[in-house]
């Protein structure tokens, strides 16, 4: 594996280090996870899947931001003070924490994610003033006749989401009817559910703790005992019936304190359509948002231009992605198994009975 220290890439000569990437990456995680109403600390299998799915594309981010600040010092270019505000609180809508202070926010993820969040943020206020820069396009003016055809698009898309999730939401009920019906979660859910890997078997072990705000999965699980079944409920990924496989205190409980509790939970998933944020009619918002998209695409268009006149090294070639050590590993343990050893197993925690009748939702 590269060390900390070791040279990921390097932008127009200037170096981005294996620990600065990590750092960057953590605080993407976290932001994230907090964005879905957990905790940014929260580590599960969709935080894992998070950022493994998305290391390309942050390494990239960090490349983006190192040339838009070459760029910038270049040009003599510096971030506006009211972007810069604006931005700050674009971050803490996204986090679902819009009425506390950035600082306050800042802080919950550490000091050196912290620190990295805040460099996203002045970077991306940084951005728009290079765009400004260097962009014939109108950034901060939206007509009367765009801002009519942005509403009644998303009139006509919230519409369709709504009879298309009505119909998901009968579907679902159906499966759910035939669990209570005595069929087993796994048969129903490879039946009916709409994408992997799930279909029945265990999605995640999760603690109330993951949660916060009206997350509609925390406030089910901090209501049900083990063999309940809900109600369709409406996560990021479209609309699930859950099943709690199995309830029980698990190692993080200490004597002298309220017990912990661990849920194992399976579910069946179905697409759904997401409905758009019509921002109930706030005027000023739906253009915010208007310019919002107009500033990404011509983002795209400057990054390309840059990184087309960039000179872009990867002294590590793709070790931080695909470490070579693995490949070792995987050929030791292959040898062990040949020669009849096995490693002893860790025991899981107790399985309970089957999800199928018991319904207390």
């Amino acid at each position: 594996m590269i060390a900390p220290t070791s040279i990921v890439v390097r932008v127009n000569g200037e170096a981005i280090t294996k620990g600065e990437f990590i750092i960057w990456e953590r605080a993407r995680t976290k932001a994230w996870a907090m964005a879905k109403g957990w905790k940014p600390d929260t580590v599960n299998a969709e935080t894992r899947k998070y950022r493994l799915q998305n290391r390309a594309r942050a390494l990239a981010e960090l490349l983006k931001h190192k040339l838009i600040g070459q760029y910038a010092q270049t040009e003599g270019i510096a971030p506006d003070k009211k972007e810069l505000a604006a931005q700050k609180r674009r971050f803490l809508r996204l986090v679902k924490k819009p009425k506390s202070t950035f600082e306050d926010v800042i802080a919950i993820f550490g000091e050196a994610e912290g620190a990295a969040l805040r460099r996203i943020v002045q970077g991306d206020a940084l951005t728009m003033a290079v765009l400004e820069h260097s962009t014939s396009n109108n950034l901060r003016h939206v007509s009367a006749e765009e801002f009519t055809n942005r509403v009644e698009f998303v009139k006509k898309w919230n519409a369709r989401a709504d009879e298309t999730n009505a119909a998901v939401r009968v579907r679902a009920a159906k499966a759910k009817a035939e669990i209570l019906g005595g069929a087993y979660f796994a048969d129903v859910a490879k039946k009916y559910a709409d994408f992997l890997p799930e279909q029945g078997e265990k999605w995640d072990t999760f603690y109330l703790d993951d949660f916060e705000g009206d997350d509609p999965l925390g406030q089910w699980l901090a209501r049900s005992e083990t063999g309940d079944i809900s109600d369709p409920l409406d996560l990021d990924d479209g609309i699930s019936i859950v099943g709690l496989k199995m309830k029980y205190e698990s190692s993080l409980s200490e004597s002298n304190k309220p017990p912990v509790y661990a849920y194992d939970v399976v579910r069946c998933p179905f697409y759904a359509y997401e409905k758009l944020d019509d921002f109930d009619g706030d005027e000023k918002s739906i253009i915010d948002d208007i310019i919002e998209k107009r500033r990404q695409l011509a983002m795209n268009e400057l990054r390309d231009r840059l990184i087309k006149k960039a000179k872009i090294e990867f002294p590590s070639g793709d070790n931080l992605f695909y470490p070579p050590d693995k490949k070792k590993k995987k050929s030791v343990k292959g040898k062990a198994k040949a020669a009849g050893k096995t490693k002893a197993t860790v025991k899981p925690p107790p399985t309970g009975k089957p999800i199928s009748r018991k319904n207390k939702n």
